[in-house]
């Protein structure tokens, strides 16, 4: 997150400010590691500790609760997960019915 603030801001300075435009690459680029490192390494650790934090939380929770909170983060797959099973499950069920026919463009031979 932090290189699509720096860069978009570089190109701003650039265009804008007839001193930043003067400046060496070499300043640019130092000013710009100077931003997204320490902010890049400050987001690292937050994840970090986030995860373990997470982990030290999951590992004390039943099946249900597991199960609870995989469905909460993950809605759009438990939805069109079951809508598969459904119909699948209820194409199999009407595929078992004497009269369905398997060529719906052959011609109707009734018993």
């Amino acid at each position: 997150m932090d290189a699509t603030i720096t860069i978009p801001s570089i190109h701003i300075l650039n265009g804008r400010w007839p001193y930043f435009r003067s400046l060496p690459l070499q300043l640019k680029a130092l000013g710009a590691i100077i931003v997204v490192f320490p902010t890049m390494s400050i987001f690292t650790e937050y994840c970090m500790l986030d995860f373990e934090h997470s982990q030290l939380r999951w590992g004390t929770r039943t099946m249900k609760e597991k199960f609870v909170d995989w469905a909460a983060r993950h809605k759009l797959n438990f939805v069109v997960g079951s809508w598969v099973v459904t119909m699948t499950t209820a194409g199999a069920i009407i595929m078992r019915g004497p009269w369905v026919l398997y060529f719906p463009f052959a011609p109707c031979v009734l018993p």
